[in-house]
């Protein structure tokens, strides 16, 4: 409320603020995968947001209008960004976005070794 008072004479005026309060999102914690393995993202959105969409740096998300979908990074290892963005219903507030990572570790190699024959009741040696 303002008042202003001049000559003998007072004016009020008073005007209300809104405070809109902003769109919030939670990617989820950074995780680990193996080279072909998908992993599970699971993000939360809150406040005015009603809607998201994830992107990321490289792989493929499966649906990426979804919180929780399934995200495959492909045949490379290395470590991917994923981003989670808000939209802003009441268009008064800018989105809100919230990134992850993932790190895609490359599976180990094995060796056996060369194949051997054994008979039964015989042994051999693997190297």
């Amino acid at each position: 409320m303002v008042s202003y008072t001049s000559l003998g004479c007072t004016v009020t005026a008073v005007a209300t603020v809104n405070v809109n309060a902003a769109p919030t999102v939670n990617a989820g914690a950074d995780i680990s995968v193996c080279v072909g393995q998908f992993a599970t993202l699971s993000g939360a959105i809150g406040a005015t947001a009603t809607s998201s969409t994830w992107t990321s740096t490289a792989g493929s998300i499966v649906d990426p209008t979804s919180l929780s979908t399934n995200f495959d990074p492909g045949a490379a290892s290395g470590t991917i960004t994923l981003t989670l963005t808000t939209n802003d219903p009441n268009g008064l507030c800018p989105a809100s976005s919230d990134q992850m990572v993932i790190t895609v570790n490359a599976l180990p190699i094995v060796n056996g070794g060369a194949d051997i024959v054994v008979c039964p009741g015989g042994t051999g040696t693997l190297t």
